[in-house]
Parts: C-alpha cells; structure tokens; sequence
C-alpha cells in the first residue's frame, strides 16, 4: 500500500494535479494565510535586491530608502509642485516587466511628455499587498512626504483573496500583523499531492479557494465588506486631515477584460465611496474596451499568457488610463490642457 500511495504522489506531482499557483510561481508550497509578521508596513529592506520572477519571466527590483522598489523618496518641498502616491499590489509593483516598465513608471514618462514637469509620481505597489496595507503605508510613511494625490488600483482578488484570508484592519496588533487562521491540516496538504486529491475530490476544499466550500465563501465575503468599507473611510479620514485627494483605480484581470464583466459586484463599496468628497473614482474596464481596444482576439499581448500579470505593454495601457482618471478628477494639477499623443 505504502508503495502503491509513494507512485501515486510521484505521478501526482509530475502531472501537476491540484497544483497551487503559488508553488508555480516560487517552486514551493506556501500558505495563504498569514501568521504572525513583525514586518507591519510590508516594506522591503532598503538597499537590497529582490526579484520578481515566474517560470516565464524574472526581473529585478532595487528597493530604495524606505523600502519601496522606485528611486529615493523625499517629502514634497515647493509647494508649486505636485506630488502623486500610487498604491497598490504587484500590478502597481510592476510584476511581470522591468522596473522601468510599471505603471507608475510610465506615468512619469507620459506626464513629461505631456509637460507636467512639476508633478512628482512615486510607487509604493509591493506584491501581494491589499487595502488595509495601503492605509497602514499611507498612515505610517506616505502622508509624512506631504503628497497631493494618492491613487489606490484595486480589483476584485483583493477582497475575495487578500481579505478573504487576513481580514480588515483587525489584522494590525501591537507591533506586528496576522490574518485569519487556516485549516489544522494545511500542513499536510501541502505535503502530499494524494491528500489534496483525496480532499478535492472528497470535500471539495482547495487551496485556491483557501479550503472553504462556496457556503463559508459567501458567508465570509459577506462579513468582510463592512471591513473593506470601514477601511477606506479610514483612508479617507487620513486624506482629509492631510488635504490630500484620492484616486480610486478599479483595475479589471485579462479574464473580466475578456467577458467585460467584473467577477465580483462592488456595489455596496462605490455607492459609500461616491459620498466621501476627496474619493475620485475612475473604472479601467471600459477604457481598456472602449479607448484601448482590448477584445478575446488581442488581449493576449497584454498579459502573461500563465502567470496572469501585465506585459509592458499592458502596464502601458494602464499608465494611459491612469493618466485619463488624473486628467478628468483634477485637472486643476495639470499645467498643460493637451495630454501627450497616442504614438508618444
């Protein structure tokens, strides 16, 4: 029996059944839920060199004095100047391309070209981050720089996967951080590829769906919007106290650009988002359709065909429509009435 269960796990793992995508990504399994961090603003160290890396890609990040993968950031000193924070995941990071090719990157480059000279951008985007650390970085290290805009990219993963398994901003203890509990025997599922067949197969729980059934989803999701909802308005408190504006950038995945549809309905956030005066809100989906022309037949070359991340050219794409969401919720930061054309 032992033999027979060791060939099955060999065969298992060779084909690559009920492989997570995480084991993919770094070649090791490694859970989606957080235990305790001491790391409370999930900055890098500064000064070191990380990689952002998958089996079809791998690109360097320097991190820089305050632990964020951009040039040196400094507080905003003339006050003729404006100075824009983007945070937000590995979309805003630039994972999948150089770090000259992120979005917020290129949102510099198309604010030169456009003669905005005097609007600084800095990227705060670290993978794998999500709303309540945007307002933990934004609290702790953003608003002492003195910004004039922040922009906030999120999607629909952020709720159904980073909340889903740390929760709101509960997560933050004294001194460090930690998400929900996972299941007792996670250990073991990440051990044997024939206990994950037996638990798939058996009980339907998976790891990509954080081994809770479509009931426990719903019934979760259903307790994490208020925390979602309640940590925006304390983002929003911080922005008002500091006068600072908020560009929400709902950011959609290849598969929702495909269907133009988003995977999860949040309405119950932007209806509370229109009532905050210094929240803006600008939705990619239809600019990347109507404006970009990303149909099924092109979408391919935007988007890392396995790992699901932007290309350069996708971070382009939402460089361009960031820059269309700054233009039309302020227009008073721009010195120039003329964006820079479409072959710049």
């Amino acid at each position: 029996m032992f033999f027979v269960l060791l060939c099955v796990e060999f065969i298992l793992r060779l084909l690559g059944i009920n492989k997570a995508y995480v084991e993919n990504r770094s070649g090791k399994y490694v859970s989606s839920y957080i235990g305790r961090d001491n790391n409370i603003n999930r900055t890098y160290w500064p000064g070191t060199v990380t990689y952002l890396q998958s089996p079809e890609y791998k690109y360097s990040r320097l991190h820089n004095n305050l632990g964020f993968s951009d040039t040196d950031f400094y507080e905003k000193k003339d006050s003729a100047s404006v100075l824009i924070q983007t945070y937000g995941d590995s979309f805003t990071e630039g994972d999948g391309a150089s770090v000259d090719s992120s979005y917020p990157a290129l949102l510099r480059a198309l604010l030169k070209l456009g003669g905005q000279g005097q609007i600084t951008v800095q990227n705060f985007g670290i993978c794998g981050n999500d709303p309540a650390f945007y307002w933990k970085q934004f609290k702790d290290i953003g608003v002492r720089l003195k910004p004039d805009v922040v922009v906030i990219a999120y999607d629909c993963g952020d709720l159904t996967t980073d909340f889903m398994t740390r929760g709101g901003l509960e997560r933050f203890k004294d001194g460090y951080y930690k998400g929900i509990d996972g299941p007792w025997w996670e250990w073991l599922y990440g051990a044997s590829y024939v206990y994950r067949l037996f638990a798939v197969s058996m009980f339907d729980v998976q790891y990509n769906l954080f081994f809770l059934n479509q009931e426990q989803r719903r019934q979760r999701l259903r307790e994490l919007e208020p925390k979602w909802n309640q940590t925006f308005k304390a983002i929003a408190d911080i922005a008002r106290r500091n006068n600072v504006k908020v560009l929400l950038i709902k950011k959609p995945e290849r598969r929702e650009v495909d269907s133009n549809k988003y995977s999860y309905d949040y309405s119950f956030f932007e209806k509370m988002a229109d009532t905050i005066s210094c929240f803006k809100r600008f939705d990619l989906l239809p600019f990347y359709r109507d404006s970009c022309h990303i149909t099924p037949s092109n979408s391919a070359k935007y988007w890392w065909p396995k790992d699901g991340h932007n290309q350069g050219i996708g971070y382009a794409l939402m460089a361009r429509g960031v820059y269309e969401g700054l233009r039309k919720s302020y227009p008073q930061i721009f010195t120039s009435s003329s964006p820079p054309t479409q072959d710049k």
